[in-house]
């Protein structure tokens, strides 16, 4: 399995990957959701364009933050999936109460996984 992981705080996506490391799964990791649809469409999974990338392994997941810097997490998932992406999406969020949690499914994530992580 092979997970992107989208968080602005460099600590945590570190942390983050090397608990998937330890699960047997690879990852990639960005800073920042407005490169995530870049980035996903260089390895093709935006439907019908391309992959401009012959280098690069196809993500099985995407981890994305819901609060960031520069965008926010529920916009960048709302834009993947009006383009197309197929990719299942989980929110990354310290945010987990019930109305929370139905908002973000509202939104198309797949699921949520709450932080601060934990291999429990």
């Amino acid at each position: 399995m092979h997970i992107l992981l989208v968080d602005d705080e460099r600590a945590l996506r570190k942390m983050a990957s090397r608990m998937l490391q330890r699960l047997g799964a690879t990852s990639e990791d960005i800073d920042d959701g407005k490169d995530c649809e870049k980035l996903l469409r260089s390895r093709g999974h935006i439907p019908g364009v391309p992959s401009t990338s012959g280098k690069g392994h196809r993500f099985d997941a995407i981890l994305l933050d819901i609060v960031m810097v520069h965008s926010r997490g529920t916009d960048v998932c709302k834009h993947l999936l009006e383009l197309g992406c197929r990719v299942p999406i989980l929110a990354a969020t310290a945010n987990h109460d019930p109305w929370n949690m139905a908002s973000y499914r509202e939104v198309g994530f797949y699921g949520i996984l709450p932080k601060p992580y934990s291999q429990k």
